[in-house]
């Protein structure tokens, strides 16, 4: 997950950032589990967000609640290889300013894939709040970074996009669009990793056009 070296807002939504994907779309299950007391407003809010960025990259989110007050029958089968999971936590203790960490994303490198990402949730507020910029939409922002990790199937970063390390004070105040996107290798690549995932016979993940 990247960290910051500053404090500063996040700025424009997604929304302003054009679709450059192709014709074709990939769909991909993604399992949500609420651990750490998120608003349901808001994370319904936040995955949203999550949701504008990846298709933006070609590929559309299928949201399944795995939460304690509403759960989906699907939560409790063992999870399949088509399909992905979040879960949202908080850590103990005060965040405090410097390279902080705001999810992390469990890889089996030997097979270059993951399946569950996680967010910390107090660590994305608190640095909303000394941003003074939006909580909920810079959670979307780290639920759709860690989802690439898992993905693109590494812990490694770029340089640009939405995938880099640190994401900097001038970066955040200046606001490019280009910097909340995947790039172009990587949207292959993970539309790749999608077909590799997908069983034979079923249909978790589909293309369209």
């Amino acid at each position: 997950m990247p960290s910051h070296d500053e404090i500063a807002s996040v700025g424009r939504s997604v929304a302003a950032v054009p679709d450059t994907s192709t014709n074709h779309v990939a769909v991909v299950t993604v399992r949500v589990y609420d651990a750490g007391g998120v608003v349901p407003a808001a994370l319904t809010r936040s995955l949203a967000v999550a949701y504008a960025t990846l298709h933006v990259a070609g590929i559309d989110a299928n949201w399944i609640a795995c939460g304690q007050k509403v759960m989906s029958a699907r939560c409790s089968t063992p999870i399949a290889r088509d399909e992905l999971a979040v879960r949202f936590v908080r850590l103990p203790g005060e965040p405090s300013a410097g390279n902080l960490s705001l999810g992390y994303s469990l890889i089996n490198t030997p097979l270059a894939a993951g399946t569950l990402a996680t967010i910390y949730v107090n660590r994305v507020q608190w640095l909303a709040a000394q941003a003074k910029s939006d909580a909920v939409r810079l959670l979307g922002l780290a639920v759709a970074h860690e989802l690439g990790h898992l993905l693109l199937g590494t812990n490694a970063h770029s340089t640009s996009g939405l995938m880099r390390a640190v994401w900097s004070r001038r970066e955040l105040q200046q606001n490019d669009p280009a910097d909340w996107v995947f790039m172009p290798a990587e949207r292959a690549a993970m539309e790749e990793a999608l077909r590799q995932r997908a069983p034979q016979t079923t249909a978790h993940v589909a293309w369209s056009h």
